[in-house]
């Protein structure tokens, strides 16, 4: 069975909750904030996520839905940012700095997860690897000592940070998927700080 059929289900379940949750469709109308869902919202995350992945490859890192915003990561590029403002039309949409690029962490998650027999020879259960929707490096889910575990994955990955995150048992390697990382924010709380 070919990698792209076994993502198949999984992929189209992320792309369905994700859409719901723009749409407010899991809430009775509401978005995850309790808003009306905001049609131009949807359209540029429709519109705008794909082209940035596919024009904007070596610059684009990822994207979230923060409070009724689009998020976009990228690494620094007057180009990619004319094509946002080009194309975001009413919708709101902060650009913020990513370290690396989507097809930077990608090449080091793929890696990650095409050597996951080398890790199962050192004691370390490989369960998935994903870029960071900020751009900030790979989070990898292992079992392991975390603390050896990571200081050996950045030694044999320096390209970008590598971290070890929360291991919830074997997952899709989402690093082979072509989708763009998109995170949904929780709603806002009172001892929520603004990223810059």
């Amino acid at each position: 069975m070919s990698v792209m059929s076994r993502l198949r289900l999984p992929i189209t379940i992320a792309i369905m909750v994700l859409l719901g949750a723009i749409s407010g469709c899991a809430s009775g109308g509401r978005s995850a904030g309790g808003s009306p869902p905001d049609p131009d919202l949807e359209a540029a995350v429709s519109t705008l996520v794909p082209a940035l992945e596919s024009s904007f490859g070596t610059k684009y890192a990822g994207s979230r839905i923060d409070d009724g915003t689009l998020v976009i990561y990228r690494v620094p590029d007057p180009d990619l940012d004319a094509f946002v403002a080009e194309r975001a039309g009413r919708a709101k949409v902060e650009l913020r700095a990513a370290a690396y690029s989507l097809s930077q962490m990608k090449a080091v998650a793929d890696s990650i997860i095409d050597d996951r027999d080398y890790w199962a020879g050192r004691g370390v259960s490989v369960n998935g690897a994903v870029p960071a929707v900020d751009g900030s490096g790979v989070q990898v889910m292992a079992t392991g000592q975390k603390a050896d575990t990571e200081a050996l994955l950045r030694q044999r990955y320096p390209a970008v940070p590598v971290t070890i995150g929360q291991d919830s048992g074997p997952i899709v390697p989402y690093a082979t998927v072509s989708l763009p990382p998109i995170e949904m924010s929780a709603p806002p709380s009172s001892s929520r700080t603004p990223e810059k």
